[in-house]
């Protein structure tokens, strides 16, 4: 898999008017494939890849074949559910396991997660991440220097730009979330 800087800079590759971008994919497998039949276009992925339905390593899988095929054109962010807190918790893990009952497999998608680059300037305009805007951020330069290959902490530069909820975490527990099946 190709290697990142934490944060790349895609204006050597795209023009504003070429750039699709594409947050938090559902993984519900039915792909308008349209969008990558012709690559004139340039997709920048916000993360949140896996664990939003029965067909996560089915997307992931695909867009890792777009990306090793068209390495210009297709850009994956981190998300927060790129990491192995997530992926345990929510059903990642086991959906692999199941598919394919190989722990080695699960931490080979772990270890790509954590290569990818957690933000993307687009031609100066826009900071893109999963997250949001960290206190810690005073350039974009700052990026570069966090330590992306590990799970992300609870807390914290790395966690911001990965992962902004806008609600407290005592509050999100007393929401009624479904378990995927």
């Amino acid at each position: 898999m190709e290697t990142f800087t934490d944060s790349i800079s895609i204006s050597s590759i795209c023009s504003k008017k070429s750039l699709i971008l594409k947050e938090a994919l559902q993984s519900k497998f039915n792909v308008d494939y349209s969008i990558v039949t012709e690559f004139s276009i340039k997709l920048l992925f916000l993360g949140d890849y896996v664990d939003r339905g029965i067909h996560s390593l089915e997307v992931l899988i695909f867009l890792y074949a777009l990306k090793i095929n068209h390495p210009q054109h297709v850009i994956m962010l981190r998300g927060n559910h790129e990491s192995r807190a997530m992926t345990e918790h929510f059903t990642f893990r086991s959906e692999v396991l199941n598919k394919f009952a190989s722990e080695e497999l699960y931490e080979m998608f772990i270890d790509s997660f954590e290569g990818m680059p957690i933000s993307a300037d687009v031609n100066g305009d826009y900071l893109c991440m999963h997250g949001g805007v960290s206190p810690e951020l005073h350039s974009t330069k700052d990026i570069d220097k966090i330590n992306r290959f590990i799970e992300p902490p609870l807390k914290g530069f790395l966690c911001d730009l990965l992962w902004a909820d806008p609600l407290d975490d005592k509050e999100a527990r007393k929401s009624n979330f479904t378990s995927n099946p």
